[in-house]
């Protein structure tokens, strides 16, 4: 196939960060090294800002299309106009987002669970690879998201025929670990 163009493969594939030790391209005062990890600390901000903002972006799409009245006409001029913004803005996301570790925020990882599992159920018609991804998230996030995420795998389930048995369990998990206790008067 011709000519290695190494140019070229290291743009699509990246490449390795040169080792600490290479002191080939650093000052006699440290002056690169010290300017290097400025740049790096800003594109490393820069980066996460990005993502933030695709993320916030990406769920306010999600809201209009899968949350609200218009939701339900997936036909309407307005619907197919949110729909490709969507796609363009999950697109973009998902080029940036590798998985929910590129977040240091839980909320933002939560957010970024719960915006692949409805990709993956609305817009791919993949409903068990999205119930997959939230009981994923269901287990690697702090207990401080177990009900908004269970309640989340509870609007899957009802959508799948043959899964009271699972609603049910659900439910009585619930119970379990928050009771329900009546205030006296």
């Amino acid at each position: 196939g011709g000519p290695i163009d190494s140019s070229a493969i290291a743009q699509y594939y990246g490449c390795n960060a040169p080792e600490s030790d290479d002191d080939d391209n650093d000052d006699e005062d440290g002056s690169d090294k010290e300017e290097q990890e400025k740049t790096k600390k800003e594109m490393e901000e820069q980066r996460k800002l990005l993502r933030t903002s695709l993320l916030r972006k990406t769920e306010a799409l999600s809201a209009l299309m899968f949350d609200s009245d218009t939701a339900d006409d997936p036909d309407g001029d307005n619907n197919k106009d949110n729909k490709e913004k969507y796609e363009e803005t999950m697109k973009e996301l998902k080029r940036w987002v590798g998985s929910t570790a590129d977040f240091s925020d839980d909320k933002d990882k939560w957010a970024y669970s719960r915006l692949l599992s409805r990709d993956a159920r609305f817009m791919r018609n993949k409903t068990g690879t999205s119930l997959s991804l939230l009981r994923k998230a269901r287990k690697d996030m702090k207990q401080d998201f177990y009900r908004e995420i269970t309640s989340e795998i509870t609007e899957v389930l009802k959508s799948i025929k043959g899964t009271d048995h699972w609603l049910t369990q659900i439910e009585e998990d619930l119970f379990e670990r928050y009771p329900v206790a009546k205030q006296k008067l």
